[in-house]
């Protein structure tokens, strides 16, 4: 489907009478300074004197590569593996690790709502983000629960250089997909105000054409039945404002509201086509409203508070209904609708003394509530049958020790309460010596922690194409992670940057919780005895005025569970990727060329058929971008016209698979990557003064 022809003339129409109200002589003010960084820091930090590695991805990059959510963004990142379901969405593993041991936040708050075990990463848009900023390896020690894995960290605006500045962007998609974004943000006398909005929608092929189902048969002479266009029609908004008060530049209070909901439709096929037809579709509802209270302030020159105070809401229902095609009349099913809410309740604030002294401390306390209810939650234990709720409650202490100007080391130490498992005693290392002006060794050691959650523990999911139960019996899961890395960094002269690095990581959990088959086609969560992953990245980066180019090389080797059954398969199945990024900057014409490529290796699976472990493979997979950036206008209108998936690898195959069902109620022979390839344009006009 294409939409760009008809909806462009729109788009520019739209910036062309905005244009027409601005005055010509307006000057855009821009600066541009360090990388400053908040996450795992004891207070702001430049990203080069951080004793953690934190990779930071700016906002002008995700724009100029027409990224429309965050599951677009990590994509493209190194180390990382993201998942697509066309009715869960996305989700992301780390070096390996991923699910519930991913903490996502915004501003440092958690993002609630998962769906088997993801927070879906596609609804986190990116309309008022200023960067992103990325931790790998378990940070348990300073966020608690979901952070074993790592922390994705979603940074938003907080304050400007002009008095308002107003922001407006469309994209469009040959494939069938709109996205429209607007910012508006004040600076007045001791106020910073920003509302910031989304509306995102796709449209893959025509209704009639999504109820279509096509029968494959496979090597063993078996069938399969599938959908023949696999990605569902979407609509997503959001609205987010925020209000801060800054009387001075010492203190700052913020309260921030966002909201968002989103409405994944599913056509189901065409049942009895020849009399009275009919089809039962199902529609998936999420809502998500979040308030927070945020407070930042130097006490004196040297002692900085942090504290916030979060209540986030996350509501998703599922309606089925009977559609008669002839008619057009459709009935609710009652007995298949359902609702689960979820709501958390956070608080959190840390003293951190940040000064020129050789010693520096940091304490934290972290209080933490989360409430559930849903007909399929069932806690016996509970008051209340269907809402079940679990708290945990948490303090740290921190120090960071610099006894030589080129050697910082620090430690922090947290101990906790849950209400239904033992909180062990969680330390964390991290070293960093700068060994000369070029190289910089880091090193970290730390211990991970994640209590079950209330889906694993009373989730029941039972119909006819799903069978999954809770365990109550679940253990928490424990991990340590261990990292370390090398980096060397020169100034080449004449704006010229060159970087190269080597990193390595461990990773290793204990009673990792895993959805496994207890008998034929049924499901429930289990704790594995042990789950290692480990690994060696290298990366290579050269900046200058005209080209900047990445190159990054990873290996990781991933647990094969099937190891401990027989005694000749492999402990470890290795996964090879590579990833590449070039940048070209043509003066004459004032153009910016940008191309992206990612490679991820043929992967070996093993899997159970008829009680025998097999081998089979995971196809190798390329994806390749490229986009065209033009600035008009004094930078006021930023043009980007470009392509997504090039090379139109939507899919990794699989080969070996059987036609066994699978926890979803089937199987493929194939794993959707992302969608078939597709040709954008976005348009976006700033203004400011």
């Amino acid at each position: 489907m294409n939409k760009i022809p008809k909806l462009l003339p729109f788009a520019l129409l739209c910036c062309s009478t905005l244009l027409a109200q601005v005055e010509n002589d307006s000057i855009t003010w821009s600066l541009a300074i360090e990388d400053i960084v908040v996450t795992a820091q004891f207070a702001p930090t430049a990203k080069e004197n951080a004793v953690h590695e934190v990779k930071v991805i700016e906002i002008e990059d995700i724009t100029r590569q027409g990224m429309n959510n965050l599951a677009e963004v990590l994509t493209q990142q190194l180390n990382f593996r993201v998942s697509n379901d066309p009715i869960l969405g996305s989700g992301a593993q780390i070096q390996g690790v991923g699910g519930e041991n991913v903490q996502v936040a915004i501003d440092g708050i958690p993002v609630i709502g998962r769906v088997n075990g993801n927070v879906d990463l596609s609804q986190i848009k990116l309309s008022d983000v200023d960067h992103i900023e990325i931790v790998e390896g378990a940070l348990s020690a300073q966020y608690g629960n979901n952070a074993a894995g790592g922390v994705i960290n979603i940074i938003t605006k907080k304050t400007q250089l002009n008095k308002y500045n107003v922001s407006l962007a469309s994209q469009f998609e040959d494939i069938g997909i709109m996205n429209y974004d607007a910012l508006f943000s004040a600076r007045f006398d001791r106020f910073f105000f920003s509302a910031s909005g989304s509306h995102y929608q796709s449209q893959f092929e025509p209704n009639d054409s999504l109820r279509l189902i096509e029968t494959t048969t496979l090597a063993d002479g078996s069938t399969l039945q599938q959908r023949k266009f696999p990605w569902n029609p979407k609509v997503q908004n959001s609205l987010n404002g925020k209000l801060t008060y800054r009387p001075n530049d010492s203190f700052d209070i913020t309260y921030q509201q966002r909201y968002f909901t989103e409405s994944v439709f599913l056509y189901g096929p065409v049942k009895r086509p020849s009399f009275n037809p009919y089809a039962f579709d199902e529609t998936y509802l999420t809502n998500r409203h979040d308030h927070t209270l945020s407070l930042n302030t130097w006490m004196s020159s040297s002692l900085y508070l942090q504290s916030q105070t979060a209540l986030n809401s996350f509501t998703r229902t599922k309606q089925y209904e009977r559609l008669e095609l002839e008619s057009g009349e459709s009935t609710p099913v009652s007995a298949e609708q359902d609702t689960s809410r979820f709501t958390s309740i956070l608080h959190r604030t840390s003293i951190n003394t940040a000064s020129q002294r050789k010693i520096n401390g940091q304490f934290g306390v972290e209080y933490l509530r989360e409430m559930a209810f849903g007909r399929r939650l069932m806690d016996t234990s509970a008051v209340d049958l269907n809402e079940p709720s679990q708290q945990n409650i948490a303090f740290w202490l921190g120090a960071r020790w610099t006894p030589i100007t080129k050697l910082i080391l620090q430690a922090s130490l947290r101990y906790g309460h849950n209400s239904q498992f033992d909180h062990p005693v969680l330390p964390a290392l991290n070293l960093r010596w700068n060994i000369t002006e070029d190289w910089t060794l880091k090193s970290s050691y730390a211990l991970g922690f994640r209590a079950p959650s209330i889906k694993e523990l009373y989730f029941n999911f039972i119909d006819i194409n799903h069978f999954i139960v809770g365990n109550n019996e679940l253990q928490a899961e424990y991990s340590n992670n261990a990292r370390l890395s090398l980096d060397y960094r020169n100034n080449l002269g004449n704006n010229q940057l060159l970087r190269f690095g080597v990193k390595g990581f461990y990773n290793a959990v204990r009673n990792k919780i895993t959805l496994a088959e207890f008998s034929p086609l049924q499901y429930n969560y289990q704790n594995l005895e042990t789950y290692d992953t480990h690994g060696l990245n290298f990366t290579v980066n050269y900046e200058s005025e005209i080209i900047s180019c990445e190159s990054g090389f990873s290996i990781t080797n991933i647990a094969n569970d099937f190891a401990e059954e027989t005694s000749y398969e492999p402990t470890f199945v290795p996964v090879a990727e590579v990833q590449s990024q070039l940048s070209i900057w043509i003066p004459k014409v004032d153009i910016d060329f940008l191309v992206t490529h990612r490679y991820i290796a043929r992967q070996q699976r093993y899997y159970l058929y008829e009680d025998e472990v097999l081998l089979g493979f995971i196809g190798r997979n390329h994806q390749l971008n490229a986009t065209l950036n033009r600035q008009f206008w004094q930078e006021r209108i930023h043009l980007s016209i470009g392509a997504k998936n090039l090379l139109n690898q939507s899919s990794r195959s699989l080969s070996g698979a059987s036609n066994s069902g699978d926890v979803h109620g089937g199987s493929g022979q194939s794993i959707l990557t992302g969608f078939d390839r597709s040709y954008f344009v976005r348009l976006q006009f700033s203004y400011g003064k």
